[in-house]
């Protein structure tokens, strides 16, 4: 390791002390001490209820919506999320049967038109999805919720997705402002044997095209 290198990956033991503590890993939304036997579908269902008897009298703010795709071509060595593995695309329409009767079971308990200001499609890889299918996607949220009142640029719509150009036209047109992919590597002996890294130059060019994207259009509600 060069002296270059050395100064790049020092770091104060203070600092490592401070930070050398268990915590839930960071992809864990509720986090991961939320998840509990003690917490089944009885208590789910009161938990809406509560919130949409909140709801009714002004109480309740805005929803933040995740959806999971939890689709992928291959394995990344790396990833810990929930995901299945395979090149047979057409999974991908029994999925979104199944998650539309899930959206319509909250909507039903909840009441239609809640409001969301925050939405993020994780997986897995959303961008397993066809244009056409996330369009669909999009419509079924959209019959389902509102979008919050907010100022576009203050609307979280964000897309997990490969640093790789394809799509990413299409994206914006569907209303996501934000994009979010790993860069695990740019060292290609590190980045080769866990796949999934991404070349240096391909992980560039997409975040200065979105840049590009994003000055050149008003973001969709």
């Amino acid at each position: 390791m060069n002296a270059t290198m050395r100064r790049a990956l020092s770091c104060p033991r203070a600092l490592l002390r401070r930070l050398d503590v268990p915590g839930p890993r960071y992809t864990s939304y509720p986090t991961a001490d939320r998840f509990v036997e003690a917490f089944g579908p009885t208590e789910y269902a009161q938990a809406l209820r509560q919130r949409a008897e909140g709801a009714m009298v002004g109480g309740v703010p805005p929803l933040s919506v995740y959806v999971h795709i939890p689709f992928c071509e291959s394995l990344c060595y790396y990833c810990g999320c929930n995901k299945v593995i395979t090149k047979h695309h057409e999974r991908a329409g029994e999925y979104l049967d199944a998650l539309e009767k899930e959206i319509a079971l909250h909507v039903d308990r909840l009441g239609a038109g809640q409001t969301v200001s925050q939405l993020h499609f994780g997986g897995g890889s959303p961008t397993f999805l066809s244009d056409a299918e996330l369009s669909r996607l999009m419509g079924t949220l959209r019959q389902a919720f509102r979008a919050s009142h907010r100022k576009p640029r203050t609307r979280s719509r964000s897309i997990r997705a490969p640093p790789r150009p394809s799509g990413w036209r299409t994206w914006p047109q569907l209303g996501f402002n934000r994009l979010s992919f790993g860069v695990q590597d740019f060292d290609p002996p590190c980045s080769r044997p866990c796949t999934g890294a991404e070349p240096r130059q391909r992980a560039t060019s997409l975040m200065h095209r979105r840049a590009h994207s994003a000055s050149n259009r008003s973001t969709p509600t």
